[in-house]
């Protein structure tokens, strides 16, 4: 079995046991052809959350939401986060590029490639709820401030300024 269906089916089934939430996007079915994998999910209609905050090629926020709005964003992708957690799944990549937001302007959390069931032998320190909490907090600054952390950072120094406690 090669990654890529691992990936795939890693994938359905936290979809197909996280995604009957409210602020998780509902998983419909996949098909497993031949030549294609392919997964079936609900019509998001605005998209991911990083584009109506910020064009990431560009320094100043895309559209201006009030920080109450903001707030509804925050709650909403925490609700699905929670719920993951309670499903006994770690999401491993939490950010405004995996929350879509609804025509009614509710953040759903998706893209469970990367999610693992919660495992006792899994390292805390590399994945775990704390990783995520951690993430939901980058995902918080991405939201109030309508921007990526450190645009200009390469990841290893980033990761080093959290590591020294200096983000």
């Amino acid at each position: 079995m090669d990654i890529s269906r691992a990936e795939f089916d890693h994938e359905v089934l936290a979809m197909t046991m996280l995604s009957h939430h409210p602020h998780v996007v509902d998983f419909l079915g996949a098909c497993d052809d031949a030549s294609e994998l392919s997964i079936v999910m609900e019509y998001v209609a605005n998209g991911s959350l990083q584009s109506l905050l910020y064009d990431s090629a560009k320094p100043q926020p895309r559209y201006y939401y009030s920080t109450y709005m903001k707030t509804l964003f925050a709650r909403d992708a925490a609700h699905g986060i929670l719920n993951i957690h309670q499903g006994h799944f770690v999401h491993r990549d939490i950010a405004a590029r995996n929350c879509l937001v609804d025509d009614t302007f509710h953040v759903k959390v998706c893209d469970f490639g990367l999610s693992r069931p919660m495992d006792r032998m899994m390292l805390p320190h590399v994945f775990s709820t704390a990783s995520d909490t951690y993430m939901f907090g980058v995902l918080l600054f991405e939201i109030m401030m309508g921007k990526e952390p450190f645009p200009l950072l390469p990841p290893h120094e980033a990761a080093a300024l959290v590591l020294e406690g200096l983000f």
